[in-house]
C-alpha cells in the first residue's frame, strides 16, 4: 500500500499547478480558483472555489449558481441540477451580486465525491476519480433548470476536471519528494509524542517519533533528528508534545532542506476546576439554540431544526423552556412546532422566538397556521404580543436594552421592531436577493445591525437614532450564512467572527469591515477569548485572532467556548463514551491550545451519566460558560429517543474546601450497624454518594451498612459550603465486613484437646475463658468439660460442643497407640468396642458432655453397646482393664 500511496504523491502532489480555467461572459470573468486535485489526506474536503469579476455589467443582475456533474443523477428530475448533499452550493439561498469593477466569489462542497449519493460511487482507498463538474452561472434562476446541456444563451457552463485522491492510509511523512530534515532541540532528554499534519486536513494523532527518528538527542548539545519526505504545500505543521509538558505547534517552511525548533517544555497544569454535573432535564425534542440572562441567572431553550426522533411528527412536541442557573424550571411553553430563532432580554423581562415551516394553528401564531414570530413574557412565558406581518424569520436578537427587537428573514432583509410600540418600525432593510439568513446581531451600542446571508457576505448596517432607517457601511465575504454559534462578537465589540455553513471561518474588524482572515476549516462556529486574542472552532482549532496563525487543537469537536479568564477552553458534545453502549453527553476542558487539563482527580471528561444516546446523528447544539465561570450549560439536538437528556447544567468550582475527615469501619457478619459517619468542618454539610465515586446522586442522610454478606465496601461523602457553593471532593471510608468464623470442634490427641481451627483459638472451661490458651491444641491438667471459640479480625464464632475430659491414673491414649478399637465412630446407634487380646475382663463407662455416668459394665474380649436413645453429641468412654488398672478414655461422637 506504501508503494501505491508513495506513486500518487509524487505524481500528483510533488507538480501540482494550480492552472484557472475561466470565461468570460456577459461582461464577468469568472475564473475557478479552487484545487483541481484534492487530497483526502491532506486537503480534507475542500471547497471547489470560483472568482467572478464584473468587469462590464452595469447592470449587475442577480446571478445564480449551481452545478451539473458528469454521471449523477439528480434527486429532482425537472430541477436536473446536483448542487446539494456533500455538493452543496453557496450562495446558498440566494443570488450572488456583484457590482462593476469589483469581485465575488461562489464555492461548493466536495465531500459529496465520497457520499453514496445521486450514482456515485466513490473512490475506494489507494485510488483517485475524477469528476467534471459544470459549473453554472445564469441572471435567471429557472434557466439553471431542466435538461442538460442548459441554454448557452442564458447559462454559463464553465466545465472543471476535479479529481479526488482517496489516500486515506497515506504516512504524511512519505507524501512527496521533498526531503525535509526536523532539528529539534529539547531542554531535557527522553522521547517525546510527535506528530505531522497539514492545517487543511487536520491533526492525525498518529506518534511517528520512531519511524522517523534519525539521531537522538541527549536534552544538551546533541539534538534530535528526523527526516521527511513532503507533499510541496504551505500548511505542514508538527505537534510536539513531552510526558508531563504543554504541547508545542511548529509550521515547518518546505522551502528549506531543514527547520529547527527548540522546546519550551512548560509543564502541563492541573485544571482549577472541579466539575460536576448539577442538573440533568429530558425532553421531548431538542434545542436548536439558547439564551442567558447574566443578571437574572437564568436561560431559555429554544427548540429547533432537526430535532425529532425518527418521526416528523414529534416537531408538535416542541417545547420551550425558561431555567435559572440551579436547574428549577421556572416555566415551560408548548409551542407547536420548531422555532429556528429565538432571544431574551439581558434583563429575563422578555423572550423572543421565531418558528418558519409551522403549519398548525397555534395562540403564537394568532391560531391562524403559519410561521410567526412571538414575544413571551419572561417572568411565565404568557404571550406578550405576536407579529403575524408574514416575516419568514430564522433569527430574532433584542438589542441589549431591550428596547428592540432585530429580526431577519429567508430574504436576506432584517427589520426592527419596537418592543414599547409593538410594532415593526423598520421594514426589508438590505436587498432581497441576499438570500436566507440566519444569524444578525446588533453593534455599536445598539446603533448598528451586522446580517449574515444566504449570498455569503456580512454586511453591517448603521441605524437611526430611531431606528426607522438603515443605511450599508460596509460588506465583507464570509463565503456563506453563518450557522448557529457562527456570528460572534468580541465582547470589546472591535471584531467579528463567523463560522459559515460553507465551512470556512473569517475575523472582520466591526469598524471598517475589513477581512482580517479567512480560512476553508471545514467546520462552523466561532468563539473569542475575553480578550480576542484567539479564538476556537467547533472542530477543535485554535487560531490566533490577527493573522490566523494556528495555534493548538483539541482533539475532538463540540461546541466551544472559553473561561472568563480566557486560560481554558471547554468543548460540549456527545461523543464521549463510558458505559459501553450509550454515548454520554461530555463537557470536556483543555488549556487554551487544546491540551486536556485534569483536574485534582485526573478527569478531563465529566458526563452527563443519565444521557442514553444510543446514535452519532445526536449532538451538542448549543452551550453557555457563564460570565462568574461557575456554570455550563449544554443544549443538544437530533434525538434518538422519543424523550432523551436534552439540557445538562453542570457546576463549575475552584474550591479549596478539603474532603471530609473519615474512619475507616470494622464490623462483624450478621451483627447490626448504624448509620454511617464523617467529620466536616464547621460551616459545611456532608453530602453521601453512596458506592459512587462520581456521578451519583447526593444525600444528606448517611447510609447504613449491611452485614449480611461478608466483603468490603467503599462510601463516599463529601462536604459542601452552602456560602460559597463549593462542594470538595469526595473521601473514600472504606467499610469491611468480616466473616463469622466456623464453629469449631474438638478432638483428643493423646493427652493434648486439639481444635479443628488453626488459629484464633481460645479454649475454655466450664464456660471460662483459660488466660493464655490461644494455640491449636490444649493440654489440660483436670478433668472438666472444655469449649473452645474462634475469635479472628475482631469477630467470634459459635462456642464448639463440651468435650469432657477425664483426667486418670493412666495418661489418656490416642487412637493410634490404643489396644482397644472403638467403630463406627461417629456412630448413629451402636458402636462395637473390641479389647484384642485381653482374655480378663474389661470395664468400661460412658460419660456424657457433662460428666454423667450414662452407662456402666462390662465384658470380655468385645462388646456391642447400644447408644440409640442417647441424643446426639459427644461422650467420652472411660475403659478400665480389671487386671492391671490401665485406663484409657476415648471420645465419641454420636449423630
Amino acid at each position: 500500500m506504501y508503494r501505491i500511496f508513495s506513486l500518487i504523491a509524487l505524481l500528483l502532489f510533488s507538480t501540482i499547478q494550480l492552472t484557472a480555467q475561466e470565461a468570460n461572459w456577459n461582461g464577468y470573468k469568472i475564473s475557478y480558483i479552487g484545487k483541481t486535485t484534492i487530497s483526502k489526506k491532506m486537503d480534507g474536503n475542500q471547497n471547489a472555489k470560483l472568482s467572478i469579476q464584473n468587469l462590464s455589467n452595469v447592470a449587475a443582475a442577480p446571478l445564480y449558481f449551481d452545478l451539473y456533474i458528469e454521471g449523477f443523477t439528480a434527486p429532482s428530475l425537472e430541477r436536473n441540477l446536483h448542487g446539494e448533499f456533500g455538493w452543496a452550493t453557496f450562495p446558498n439561498g440566494g443570488a450572488l451580486q456583484v457590482p462593476v469593477g469589483q469581485q465575488g466569489f461562489s464555492q461548493c462542497w466536495t465531500q459529496g465525491a465520497y457520499e453514496n449519493r445521486m450514482g456515485n460511487i466513490p473512490p475506494t482507498s489507494g485510488n483517485s476519480k475524477t469528476y467534471k463538474v459544470h459549473f453554472l452561472f445564469s441572471e435567471n434562476q429557472g434557466a439553471l433548470q431542466g435538461p442538460y446541456p442548459k441554454n448557452a444563451s442564458t447559462v454559463l457552463d464553465l466545465p472543471v476536471n476535479i479529481s479526488f485522491v482517496n489516500d486515506d492510509t497515506l504516512q504524511l511523512y512519505r507524501s512527496g519528494s521533498k526531503s525535509l530534515r526536523l532539528v529539534v532541540n529539547p531542554k531535557t532528554a527522553g522521547d517525546f509524542n510527535l506528530e505531522l499534519f497539514t492545517e487543511s486536513g487536520g491533526p492525525q494523532q498518529n506518534n511517528i517519533f520512531q519511524t522517523t527518528i534519525a539521531q537522538a538527542g541527549n536534552g544538551s548539545n546533541v539534538p534530535y533528528l528526523f527526516d521527511f519526505k513532503l507533499a510541496l504545500r504551505n500548511d505542514w505543521y508538527v505537534k510536539i508534545r513531552k510526558g508531563g509538558k504543554k504541547s508545542e505547534y511548529f509550521k515547518l517552511d518546505t522551502a528549506q532542506s531543514s527547520n529547527t525548533v527548540s522546546l519550551a517544555e512548560e509543564t502541563i497544569e492541573t485544571s482549577p476546576y472541579t466539575i460536576r454535573l448539577l442538573k440533568s432535564i429530558k425532553s421531548p425534542t431538542g434545542f436548536w439554540r439558547g439564551a442567558v440572562s447574566e443578571t437574572t441567572r437564568t436561560f431559555v431553550c429554544i427548540p429547533g431544526q432537526e430535532n425529532r426522533a425518527g418521526t416528523s411528527s414529534l416537531i408538535t412536541a416542541s417545547k420551550m423552556y425558561k431555567i435559572d442557573f440551579d436547574g428549577n424550571i421556572l416555566w415551560t411553553k408548548d409551542i407547536g412546532w420548531e422555532a429556528w430563532g429565538g432571544d431574551m432580554t439581558t434583563d429575563g423581562k422578555l423572550v423572543a422566538v421565531a418558528s418558519n415551516g409551522a403549519t398548525i394553528p397555534t395562540a403564537l401564531n394568532g391560531n391562524r397556521g403559519g410561521d410567526f414570530i412571538a414575544i413571551l413574557n419572561g417572568t411565565d412565558g404568557s404571550i406578550y404580543d405576536t407579529i403575524v406581518s408574514g416575516i419568514q424569520s430564522r433569527n430574532v436578537k433584542f438589542s441589549s436594552d431591550g428596547k428592540f427587537l432585530a429580526i431577519g428573514d429567508q430574504s436576506g432583509t432584517f427589520h426592527v421592531y419596537d418592543v414599547a410600540q409593538k410594532k415593526i418600525i423598520l421594514s426589508k432593510a438590505g436587498l432581497s436577493s441576499y438570500g436566507q439568513n440566519r444569524e444578525l446581531a446588533w453593534l455599536d451600542n445598539n446603533n448598528a445591525i451586522v446580517i449574515s446571508t444566504g449570498d455569503g457576505y456580512l454586511r453591517k448596517f448603521n441605524l437611526s437614532t430611531d431606528k426607522k432607517t438603515a443605511s450599508l457601511v460596509w460588506t465583507a465575504y464570509t463565503g456563506g450564512w453563518a450557522f448557529i454559534n457562527g456570528l460572534t462578537i468580541s465582547k470589546d465589540g472591535l471584531y467579528i467572527g463567523t463560522g459559515t455553513k460553507s465551512k470556512d471561518q473569517t475575523i472582520i474588524n466591526a469598524a471598517t469591515g475589513q477581512v482580517l482572515w479567512s480560512k476553508y476549516t471545514g467546520l462552523f462556529d466561532v468563539a473569542f477569548t475575553p480578550n480576542a486574542d484567539r479564538m476556537a472552532t467547533f472542530g477543535g482549532y485554535i487560531f490566533r485572532r490577527d493573522n490566523g496563525n494556528l495555534l493548538g487543537h483539541t482533539g475532538r469537536a463540540g461546541v466551544a467556548s472559553f473561561s472568563p479568564d480566557g486560560k481554558y477552553l471547554m468543548q460540549a458534545d456527545r461523543v464521549q463514551v463510558t458505559n459501553g453502549s450509550f454515548g454520554d453527553n461530555a463537557v470536556t476542558i483543555m488549556n487554551n491550545i487544546g491540551d486536556r487539563v485534569a483536574d485534582a482527580d485526573g478527569k478531563s471528561n465529566f458526563y452527563d451519566s443519565l444521557d442514553l444516546t444510543t446514535t452519532g446523528g445526536e449532538q451538542v447544539q448549543w452551550a453557555y460558560w457563564s460570565e462568574d465561570g461557575k456554570r455550563i450549560i449544554v443544549l443538544s439536538r437530533d434525538m434518538d429517543l422519543k424523550e432523551e437528556v436534552g439540557i445538562s447544567i453542570f457546576r463549575v468550582e475552584t474550591c479549596s474546601i478539603t474532603a471530609p475527615t473519615v474512619t475507616n469501619l470494622t464490623v462483624c457478619q450478621g451483627t447490626t450497624a448504624s448509620p454511617l459517619s464523617a467529620v466536616a468542618t464547621s460551616g459545611n454539610s456532608l453530602l453521601w454518594y453512596g458506592t459512587n465515586l462520581t456521578g451519583g446522586t447526593a444525600s444528606s442522610t448517611a447510609p447504613t451498612v449491611s452485614t449480611t454478606t461478608a466483603g468490603q465496601t467503599i462510601y463516599y461523602v463529601s462536604q459542601f459550603n452552602a456560602t460559597s457553593g463549593c462542594e470538595s471532593k469526595r473521601s473514600a471510608l472504606t467499610v469491611t465486613v468480616n466473616p463469622t468464623p466456623t464453629k469449631p470442634t474438638i478432638s483428643q490427641s493423646g493427652s493434648d484437646l486439639v481444635s479443628s481451627a488453626a488459629t484464633g483459638n481460645v479454649w475454655h472451661k466450664e464456660s471460662v475463658e483459660i488466660v493464655g490458651a490461644v494455640d491449636k491444641t490444649y493440654k489440660p491438667t483436670s478433668s472438666g468439660n472444655y469449649t473452645v471459640q474462634v475469635r479472628l479480625n475482631g469477630c467470634n464464632s459459635p462456642m464448639s460442643d463440651n468435650f469432657n475430659y477425664v483426667v486418670t491414673s493412666i495418661v489418656n491414649t490416642s487412637v493410634e497407640t490404643s489396644i482397644y478399637k472403638l467403630y463406627p465412630n461417629p456412630v448413629k446407634d451402636r458402636v462395637f468396642l473390641d479389647a484384642g487380646n485381653i482374655a480378663h475382663k474389661i470395664n468400661y463407662q460412658l460419660f456424657d458432655a457433662k460428666g454423667s455416668v450414662l452407662l456402666s459394665n462390662s465384658f470380655t474380649k468385645s462388646t456391642l453397646i447400644d447408644l440409640s436413645r442417647f441424643s446426639a453429641g459427644a461422650y467420652t468412654i472411660l475403659i478400665t482393664n480389671t487386671k492391671t488398672l490401665k485406663q484409657e478414655s476415648r471420645q465419641l461422637i454420636k449423630h
